[in-house]
C-alpha cells in the first residue's frame, strides 16, 4: 500500500530492479548535424565525434538568426551504408520534458537541467570514466582503456587531510579568464554566493550539499555560537523517547495521523483488488483488518475517514508498533523521530545556555580573487563529487551585488530569504557553450557563445524540443536531429525498423549506445546465507554457491526476453562505462561451473537443457554444504545447522508493474522446488522500506540496483569494515585487492 518516494541513500536505488548485474544501454541517435563540443559526449565516453548528415534548414523563431543554406540532400546510398556526411550549423535535440524552469538552484527536469548545462559551467571536469579531473585549468592527462587523454576546465581543485583535526580541506582555484556571456569576469565571489544559497537553513534545491559537516556550518543553520559544541547523546534521545515533552510528542502523533490517513485513502483505490483474500468487503473493513487494534470495534455505518481517525487515536504515541504493521519493521520511524528528538533537544540544550547570533560559515574561507578553501569534518571520498557539482550561477544576475561584501558576512542576498529575480526566471545566464535566446513554452532556443573560455562549438544554433512521447517518430520524420533514449524493447525495434537494413547504422539513422553509469543486481546477505556460525567457511560458500547457481543460469534468458537487445549483460559488479575490463577479453560466466570446475551449460542452450543440467549442479553443491538428501522422494529433507530450507527474495515493485527479475527467480524457484527448498518471492512496494531491509541486514536476497557518483565505489559496496557492505562480506584478499585500485585510480602508471 505504500506509495513513497524513491529514496537514494548511498547512491543505492531499489526501483524495479535487474539482475545480477545487468547495463542498462541508451540510445544516442544522431540525424543531421556536426556534434562537436556541445554536449562534451566524445570527452565523456572516450569516443571521436560521429559526423551525422545533411539535412534542410531549420527555422529558429528568433531575428538574430541568419539564414543559412545547406548542400542539396545527396543521393540515398545502399541500404547496407550511411549517408554521405555533410555538416550543419544547427541543432535540434529532442528531450523527454521542457519545462521552462530555469533555477539554476532547483530540481529540473531532463530538458531544464540539459539546457542550464549548455548555458553554464559546471565546476567539476570529469574524465571517460567519471572521475574528477583535479588540476584541470592548465589540463591533466587521464586514462581510458589504456590511453591516455588530456582533460581541461575551469577550476584546479586539492585535497587535504588532517589526521590530528580529522578534517579536510578542499581548496578550489578557478581559472583566471573566464567570463559570462554577457561579459562580466568569474570569480570567487560567484562561487561563494552559490555555496551560501545551498546552505540556506530554509533551501529546498538540488543537491546534497548541507549533509556534509561543513565546519561552522551548524552554528550558521542554527544561528548560535555554540551549535558546534553541543553534544546529544543517543543516551539523551532515548530518555526523551521514555517520555516524550509536548513537541517530540507532536511530532511522533503527526508522523502516525500522516502515515494512517494516506494508507486510507490508499485502501479506497484497491481494496476490491483483495477482497476475494479476506481482506474486508469495503475499503473501511480492508483498512481496519490491517491497521486496526481492537478486535471489538464495529465498524457499522463509519465512514472511511471516521475508522481512520479511531485507529490514529488508538495508536497514541506507539509508532514503534504502527511501523511492524506498516513496514514489518518496528525500527521503521526511527531514524526520523531520532533526527527530530535530537534537534529538539539541541534547541532545548541552546535555549538553556545561550550563544551568540552567526552570520556566516566558519569552514568557507575565501583566499584571493579566484581561491577558496571549504573545510570538512571528517574523510569521505564522494565528497568531491558532491561539493563543487554545481553550475555556477553569476552573483550579478541571481543575486545583489550591492548586498555582497565577504568580509563584512554579506553574501548576495538576505540571510534566509534568497529568492530567484523574475529576469533569471524568464533568462537564464552563464559562462557556458551557449547563450539563452527565448522559450516558447515548448521549445527553446540558444546561439553560440563566442566568448566560451574553451574552443567554440561549430554549431552556431541550437534548440531543445520536448518530445515526451513521440521521440522516435519525430527523429525518424527528421524534426529533430539528436535524442537520448533509455533503452527497451520496443524502442530499439522501431529505431532498427527505420533504416532499411534493420541495423544500429544504416541509410536513415545512426545509433550509439551508451552504457548506463551503474548496474542492476541480485545481492545476498552472507551473514544470513550461511552453515554454522561462519559465514567463511567452506559449506556456507557451497550453500551461497548453490543457490546462486540456480538464479544465474537463466539471467541472460530472462533478460533478454525482457529487454530484448537493449540490455548487456555483466556476470562482475563494474559498469562497462569504467573501462575496467581490458580490451580482447571477457570475464567467465558467473556461477556457471560444477563441483568438479566443469562448465556444465552453453550460452546456446535453452532454458530446459539448462534446467536439467542446473538441477544435479545445485544438487551436488547442497550436499556438500551438509544437507540431507533423500534418493527415494529426490529431495532434501533436512538443512545443516544455521542454513534452511526456505530463503526469501525481495523486490521493490508489486505484483501488477512486471518486474524484469521475475522469469529469472521463477526458473531458480522451480529448480529448488524440485530439489526440495523454497524461495519465496516478496513484493516489497516501498523504496524506503527495501532500503530498511537492506541496511539493517534483515533481507536473505534481493533486487536493486547501484548508482555511481563517478567511481565504482568498491570500498563504499564490498570493504569489509564498511557499513555499507550489504553482502556483508568479510574478505582481507578483497580488500587488498579494493585498496590496490584505489592507489592505481589516482595514478597516471
Amino acid at each position: 500500500m505504500k506509495n513513497n518516494k524513491l529514496n537514494k541513500i548511498l547512491g543505492i536505488l531499489t526501483g524495479l530492479a535487474g539482475s545480477v548485474l545487468l547495463v542498462l544501454v541508451g540510445f544516442l541517435v544522431i540525424r543531421g548535424s556536426h556534434l562537436s563540443d556541445i554536449f562534451d559526449f566524445s570527452d565523456f565516453f572516450g569516443r571521436e565525434t560521429t559526423p551525422a548528415y545533411t539535412q534542410e534548414p531549420v527555422t529558429v523563431p528568433v531575428d538574430t538568426v541568419p539564414a543559412v543554406t545547406t548542400p542539396p540532400v545527396p543521393t540515398t546510398p545502399a541500404p547496407t551504408e550511411p549517408p554521405e556526411i555533410k555538416y550543419s550549423t544547427r541543432l535540434r535535440v529532442g528531450v523527454k520534458t521542457l519545462e521552462g524552469n530555469f533555477d539554476p538552484f532547483a530540481d529540473l527536469s531532463d530538458g531544464d537541467e540539459d539546457l542550464m548545462k549548455l548555458v553554464g559551467i559546471n565546476l567539476l571536469t570529469r574524465d571517460r570514466a567519471g572521475k574528477v579531473i583535479r588540476m584541470a585549468s592548465e589540463g591533466e592527462y587521464s586514462y581510458y582503456n589504456g590511453t591516455r587523454y588530456l582533460y581541461t576546465g575551469p577550476a584546479d581543485i586539492s585535497v587535504d587531510y588532517d589526521a590530528t583535526a580529522n578534517e579536510t580541506t578542499y581548496t578550489l582555484k578557478l581559472k583566471d579568464g573566464i567570463f559570462f556571456s554577457d561579459g562580466v569576469k568569474l570569480t570567487v565571489d560567484d562561487l561563494i554566493f552559490n555555496l551560501y544559497v545551498r546552505l540556506q537553513p530554509n533551501f529546498s534545491g538540488s543537491g546534497n550539499l548541507r549533509s556534509y559537516d561543513i565546519v561552522g556550518l551548524k552554528n550558521y543553520y542554527y544561528n548560535n555560537s555554540l551549535a558546534e559544541s553541543i553534544e546529544i547523546l543517543d543516551e539523551d534521545i532515548a530518555a526523551e523517547l521514555e517520555n516524550p515533552g509536548e513537541e517530540v510528542s507532536a511530532y511522533i502523533r503527526k508522523i502516525i495521523a500522516d502515515t494512517l490517513y494516506a494508507e486510507a485513502q490508499q485502501s479506497r483505490e484497491i481494496w476490491s483488488a483483495y477482497a476475494a483474500l479476506g481482506y474486508g468487503n469495503s475499503a473501511e473493513e480492508f483498512f481496519y483488518n490491517i491497521y486496526g487494534l481492537d478486535m471489538n470495534y464495529n465498524l457499522l455505518n463509519k465512514s472511511l475517514d471516521e475508522v481512520c481517525q479511531d485507529v490514529t487515536d488508538s495508536y497514541g504515541l506507539n509508532y514503534q508498533l504502527l511501523a511492524e504493521k506498516y513496514a514489518v519493521n518496528a525500527n521503521y520511524f526511527d531514524d526520523r523521530i531520532n533526527d527530530f528528538t535530537r534537534e529538539t533537544l539541541l534547541l532545548r540544550r541552546m535555549n538553556e545556555e545561550g550563544g551568540e547570533p552567526v552570520d556566516y560559515i566558519s569552514g568557507i574561507v575565501r583566499i584571493g580573487e579566484y581561491t577558496v578553501k571549504l573545510r570538512i569534518k571528517g574523510q569521505n571520498s564522494d565528497a568531491l563529487y558532491e561539493l563543487f557539482d554545481m553550475v555556477i550561477a553569476p552573483l550579478h544576475y541571481y543575486g545583489d551585488a550591492m548586498q555582497y561584501d565577504y568580509e563584512s558576512h554579506k553574501f548576495g542576498f538576505e540571510k534566509g530569504n534568497y529568492q530567484l529575480p523574475e529576469k533569471a526566471k524568464a533568462a537564464p545566464l552563464g559562462a557556458g557553450p551557449y547563450i539563452f535566446v527565448s522559450y516558447d513554452g515548448q521549445n527553446a532556443y540558444l546561439k553560440k557563445n563566442e566568448t566560451y573560455y574553451k574552443q567554440t562549438s561549430d554549431i552556431e544554433y541550437l534548440s531543445l524540443h520536448a518530445c515526451p512521447e513521440d521521440m522516435v517518430t519525430r527523429i525518424s520524420n527528421d524534426q529533430i536531429d539528436i535524442a537520448v533514449l533509455d533503452g527497451s524493447r520496443d524502442i530499439y525495434e522501431s529505431m532498427k525498423a527505420v533504416n532499411s537494413n534493420g541495423e544500429l547504422v544504416g541509410d536513415k539513422l545512426y545509433i550509439e549506445e551508451i552504457p548506463d553509469l551503474g548496474y542492476y543486481y541480485i545481492g545476498l546477505n552472507a551473514e544470513r546465507i550461511k552453515v554454522g556460525e561462519d559465514p567463511q567457511s567452506e559449506a556456507s560458500r557451497f550453500l551461497r554457491t548453490g543457490l546462486l547457481t540456480a538464479i544465474s543460469t537463466f539471467k541472460d534468458i530472462a533478460y533478454r526476453d525482457f529487454f530484448g537487445d537493449s540490455v548487456r549483460i555483466i556476470d562482475y559488479p563494474v559498469s562497462p562505462f569504467f573501462g575496467l575490463t581490458p580490451k580482447g577479453s571477457e570475464y567467465e560466466t558467473a556461477f556457471s561451473r560444477d563441483m568438479s570446475g566443469n562448465v556444465f551449460y552453453q550460452a546456446s542452450d535453452d532454458v530446459i537443457t539448462r534446467y536439467n543440467k542446473c538441477i544435479d549442479v545445485v544438487k551436488a553443491y547442497l550436499q556438500a554444504a551438509g544437507y540431507t538428501y533423500n534418493e527415494n522422494t529426490g529431495k532434501f529433507t533436512a538443512a545443516p545447522a544455521g542454513a534452511s530450507l526456505r530463503y526469501e527474495i525481495m523486490l521493490n515493485g508489486t505484483i501488477q508493474d512486471g518486474h524484469p527479475s521475475y522469469d529469472i527467480l521463477a526458473y531458480a524457484k522451480a529448480v529448488l522446488a524440485q530439489l526440495g527448498l523454497t524461495l519465496d518471492i516478496r513484493y516489497v512496494n516501498s523504496s524506503d522500506n527495501m532500503l530498511v531491509y537492506l541496511f539493517q541486514g534483515e533481507a536473505d536476497l534481493w533486487c536493486a540496483a547501484w548508482n555511481c557518483v563517478g567511481d565504482p565505489n568498491f570500498n563504499t559496496h564490498y570493504g569489509s569494515s564498511q557499513q555499507t557492505n550489504l553482502y556483508r562480506i568479510q574478505d582481507e584478499a578483497l580488500d587488498s585487492l579494493i585498496s590496490d585500485y584505489q592507489l592505481l585510480s589516482v595514478s597516471e602508471d
